[in-house]
């Protein structure tokens, strides 16, 4: 039987693809059948159907692996156990192939180094500069595993079957709160149906899956720029409070607390009820002791009270969600509700003619940095990098908006 090597790529496109296939041809010995993995599972070039980077694969089911230098291997345990999933599907004395950085550019931009490489995880590391590469021999072993990524490769599977109950649940009904111990305003509240968007993710399991991976790859760059934020604005303080508006499930609140023990309590807010089935769930897997420190709130934004003083409020991809008269109003409240020396943190797509999905709700750059001049200077961060960005080189891009409150 000839070898298989699992090729994982960023954008799946043809000139990816052939660029990895190079890399696996010069490093993985003997002639090669392929699969291909991508962030989605979507093929957008006509090639081999991919699956999923976040798939849970059998126990050495590969030969070997390779991972495109295209993506951003940011040094964080989410980045650790995405390792430690693709090792164990790669047979044992194999090779796992992943982009390297020397120490000096790798310390800048938080990606992954040979030593980072070899502390994070229990295998032998051969660092080629030439490309930019490291060896890995299988199976690497994360020395820790405290990621939102753990739950969803161990339980996703599981996931679609429950969501399925959504087709007939009873909606308007009075949330129960021993069934939500985490939820905080559960006087009056009522789990909403599902707006159609979400109902047409539930029709088939494929779009379900591709849809919960897209929000799960989001969280390994947004969570890596905003653990580089909390040990940037606060090396000193020992607890720390985090708010994200807008968010979901909470995944990304989520991974802050499991990455950095300082993180004391999380309030996630979202005015879509469903969420609470996804937050139980992985609240679950991680134990009492983690969901003690994770609470929600089922609100729209603007109506969000805030009832203790945080040291991050987050707005990731949620503003323009907001009624835009609401905006302003909105962000003063956070900004009331931050600590001396908290940040207020805003990440949006910015307005471009190629989006088509809610182009109309995006902000320009004027208007995002018009919302939040008034509070203080604007700091921004890159979006694919561990580093602050000058204001004149951000221009357009979709960066990280930070204003910290005087101390």
């Amino acid at each position: 039987m000839r070898a298989r090597t699992g090729l994982f790529l960023q954008n799946h496109s043809s000139e990816e693809r052939e660029t990895v296939g190079i890399l696996a041809k010069k490093y993985c010995e003997g002639d090669q059948d392929v699969c291909v993995f991508s962030k989605t599972g979507i093929s957008d070039w006509g090639g081999e159907e991919p699956i999923s980077f976040f798939t849970r694969l059998p126990t050495a089911c590969l030969n070997n692996a390779v991972v495109s230098p295209r993506i951003r291997p940011f040094s964080t345990n989410f980045g650790q156990v995405f390792l430690c999933n693709l090792s164990q599907a790669v047979g044992e004395g194999n090779r796992i192939v992943v982009p390297c950085q020397n120490e000096s550019n790798g310390r800048k931009k938080g990606y992954w180094t040979a030593s980072w490489l070899t502390n994070a995880l229990e295998t032998s590391v051969q660092y080629h500069p030439e490309e930019a590469a490291a060896i890995l021999s299988a199976p690497a072993k994360p020395r820790r595993r405290n990621s939102i990524l753990q739950w969803y490769v161990q339980e996703a599977h599981l996931l679609w079957g429950q969501l399925q109950s959504l087709k007939t649940m009873d909606f308007n009904t009075r949330v129960v709160k021993g069934e939500y111990p985490f939820l905080r305003n559960a006087v009056n509240r009522v789990v909403s149906k599902p707006n159609s968007r979400f109902l047409e993710i539930l029709e088939e399991e494929s779009t379900y899956r591709n849809w919960m991976n897209y929000c799960i790859d989001g969280v390994y760059y947004k969570s890596a720029l905003l653990q580089h934020m909390l040990e940037r604005f606060f090396q000193t303080r020992q607890d720390l409070f985090v708010a994200d508006m807008g968010a979901g499930p909470g995944y990304l609140a989520a991974e802050l607390a499991l990455c950095d023990e300082r993180v004391r309590e999380v309030l996630v807010n979202d005015s879509n009820g469903i969420n609470l089935l996804f937050a139980k769930r992985f609240l679950a897997f991680f134990g009492e002791d983690f969901a003690s420190r994770f609470s929600m709130n089922i609100s729209p934004m603007e109506e969000c009270r805030y009832e203790r003083m945080y040291d991050v409020i987050c707005f990731i991809g949620s503003l323009l969600y907001l009624p835009r008269d609401m905006a302003g109003i909105t962000l003063d409240r956070a900004w009331d509700a931050l600590l001396p020396g908290g940040i207020l943190v805003v990440h949006e797509n910015i307005k471009r003619d190629s989006y088509s999905r809610d182009y109309h709700l995006m902000f320009t750059t004027g208007e995002l940095d018009d919302a939040l001049a008034r509070f203080g200077r604007i700091l921004y961060f890159s979006s694919t990098a561990m580093m602050e960005v000058a204001p004149s080189r951000a221009g357009t891009s979709t960066v990280f908006r930070v204003v910290q409150k005087e101390t």
